[in-house]
């Protein structure tokens, strides 16, 4: 999914650029989500293999400051800043859901599908009732119905 080398572009970005175009929906899903998947690649391997190509991942528990405070557990990959782990996992299970939705949308149903009539577009987040929460809704390509 990405350069673990830190060389440019993954091996499946540069497919889907060759396979679709740069410009393709798909194609730019990808490229946008490769940072924080390196990144989240990056903690897994420096934790399971410590200082190889990832680094080190030091997790820190809660500490306690002179004044009797609590600082909530932190963990830092060398090489990158401290971060509240709460926070951290918080974002990358959001954006793990978010890339599982954009997969299924680009590469899964628009790829393959049988039916070339359909698209799916994006319901704006301010738009999206909090009871459900659709993020996608398939619509008719245009020029596809006749009236």
């Amino acid at each position: 999914f990405f350069d673990p080398k830190g060389n440019g572009d993954g091996q499946l970005l540069r497919w889907a650029t060759s396979k679709f175009g740069g410009d393709d929906g798909f194609t730019k899903m990808i490229r946008e989500n490769q940072e924080w998947v390196a990144e989240l690649v990056r903690k897994r391997n420096a934790r399971v293999h410590p200082d190889g190509l990832s680094g080190s991942l030091t997790i820190q528990n809660i500490d306690v400051l002179q004044d009797g405070r609590l600082i909530a557990p932190v963990w830092r990959r060398t090489g990158t800043d401290s971060e509240f782990i709460s926070a951290g996992m918080a974002t990358y299970c959001q954006n793990l859901l978010s890339f599982a939705e954009e997969i299924i949308i680009f590469g899964c149903v628009q790829k393959t599908t049988p039916f070339p009539m359909i698209t799916f577009g994006e319901i704006p987040e301010e738009n999206r009732p909090p009871d459900c929460p659709i993020r996608f809704r398939a619509y008719f390509k245009e020029g596809m119905i006749q009236k």
